[in-house]
C-alpha cells in the first residue's frame, strides 16, 4: 500500500479510526495477517475484522489466495463494481 503512495512514509491515522469508519473498501487481504506482503499486521486484520463498518473487499492481490464461483473479470470492472456498491451503500446510509 504504502508503494502506491510513491514511497511516501505511512499518513497518521488516528488509533480508533477503522472503530470510527462507516465503510472499509479494499482487497480482500486486509482481512489475513501478514497480507499485502506483509503491510496487514494481526492487529490490522484483527481491526477491519471487528470494526462495526461496511466491508466491501475486492479480489485479493495476492496470487496464492483467488475467489471461487466469482467472475473472472479484470480489475478495472472489480473497481467498478465495487464504486457502484459504494454509492448503493452511502445511499442507503444518508
Amino acid at each position: 500500500m504504502l508503494s502506491a503512495l510513491g514511497g511516501q512514509a505511512a499518513p497518521e491515522v488516528p488509533a480508533d479510526a477503522l472503530a470510527r469508519a462507516e465503510i472499509i473498501v479494499g482487497p480482500s487481504d486486509i482481512l489475513i495477517p501478514n497480507g499485502l506482503g506483509g503491510e496487514v499486521g494481526v492487529d490490522l486484520a484483527m481491526a477491519v475484522a471487528g470494526s462495526p463498518a461496511g466491508v466491501l473487499l475486492l479480489p485479493p492481490r495476492d496470487a496464492r489466495l483467488r475467489w471461487v464461483a466469482s467472475p473472472d473479470w479484470p480489475a478495472e470492472r472489480w473497481i467498478e463494481y465495487a464504486v457502484t456498491e459504494l454509492a448503493d451503500v452511502l445511499r442507503v446510509a444518508s
